[in-house]
């Protein structure tokens, strides 16, 4: 048996609009009546016109409240409208996922990540706020990487005394101020957003990848800057999402050139990736991964040296070696 269709959300939303207008329509038309009526009642009737005022104002206060409950309802069903289309942008990025999850081969995670990129600008031009935005993938992050809000907020310590050092060292502290820094260590929380994009068997192997997983696996930089293209097409430099994009992008740049996704070489590569590659270096490397145990802190403290001029700045390793034991107490927290 055939079930019968029912009305749409909007559709009912609408069929009670048209209800609610044609009243007031019909109470308008009588307040005017009324009105009217009063006009040519003689003087001398005082009762009467006394009683129409009466009837009068009370078919204007309806009208009032009716009109109120129009604007009430409609502000009611734009608020859930946004939250239905907020939803089924929500689904479409996390079916775009499962499905860039699938993909073993470049040319589909190229299709499937060009799709999710698409599908989150879409979502940042329908809510017309980055920071919604940037809220949500971040979570979405946190359950894709298996992190913690704890780990982010290692990063961003990390990323805050290594910056001021900097400045205080190379007498910048005019251009890095506290607030600038601080605005840097929350777009650096996002440095891998772009994993979003990258498959979870890879993300997930518990063994070293081998050279076509670890091409598939480059692709997250590339994916990182598109998404915060994506979301503000008209970034100014500055801004967080000027810090955001270029973190996101080019954190995996090497000082020799050799890295991706640009090959970007020395002071080519932005301030901010260079410090981010460092911290995010030392913060994996001091963690344990599937496939490789934690190394100690000072087993990091010399391979960061020994990459010095290969994958870093020299000048931020300097900085860097100054303040490591800082890092070592943060490492060594159990919570933040």
């Amino acid at each position: 048996m055939r079930k019968k269709q029912r009305f749409s959300m909007t559709t009912k939303f609408i069929i009670i609009m048209v209800i609610v207008a044609i009243l007031v329509t019909c109470l308008i038309i009588g307040y005017f009546s009324i009105a009217d009526l009063i006009a040519n009642i003689s003087d001398t009737e005082t009762e009467v016109i006394d009683s129409l005022q009466v009837v009068q104002g009370f078919l204007l206060v309806v009208i009032f409240l009716n009109i109120s409950f129009i604007i009430i309802l409609g502000i009611m069903q734009y608020d859930l409208y946004n939250k239905i289309k907020e939803s089924e942008y929500f689904a479409k990025i996390n079916n775009l996922m499962t499905m860039v999850d699938q993909q073993k081969s470049m040319e589909g995670l190229e299709i499937y990540n060009d799709r999710l990129v698409k599908a989150i600008g879409s979502f940042a031009a329908h809510v017309k706020e980055p920071k919604k935005v940037y809220s949500a993938l971040y979570n979405i992050y946190l359950l894709k990487s298996m992190k913690t809000e704890a780990d982010f907020e290692k990063i961003k310590m990390y990323i805050t005394i290594l910056m001021k050092a900097y400045a205080e060292n190379y007498n910048l502290q005019e251009v890095y101020t506290d607030r600038k820094i601080a605005k840097i260590a929350e777009a650096a929380a996002f440095y891998d957003i772009g994993k979003l994009g990258t498959p979870g068997h890879i993300l997930y192997k518990e063994s070293n990848l081998n050279e076509y997983d670890y091409k598939l696996a480059k692709e997250h930089a590339e994916v990182g800057f598109n998404i915060v293209e994506a979301i503000k097409p008209d970034i100014e430099m500055g801004t967080f999402e000027q810090y955001f994009r270029d973190i996101a992008g080019f954190h995996h740049e090497r000082f020799d050139g050799t890295g991706y996704p640009r090959g970007l070489k020395g002071e080519e590569i932005p301030f901010i990736a260079r410090i981010v590659a460092l911290v995010t270096t030392y913060d994996t490397v001091t963690r344990d991964r599937p496939y490789s145990k934690a190394m100690s802190h000072l087993d990091a403290v010399a391979l960061i040296n020994e990459e010095k001029n290969n994958y870093f700045d020299p000048k931020i390793v300097k900085v860097f070696n100054s303040v490591e034991n800082e890092f070592n107490k943060i490492h060594d927290r159990k919570e933040l």
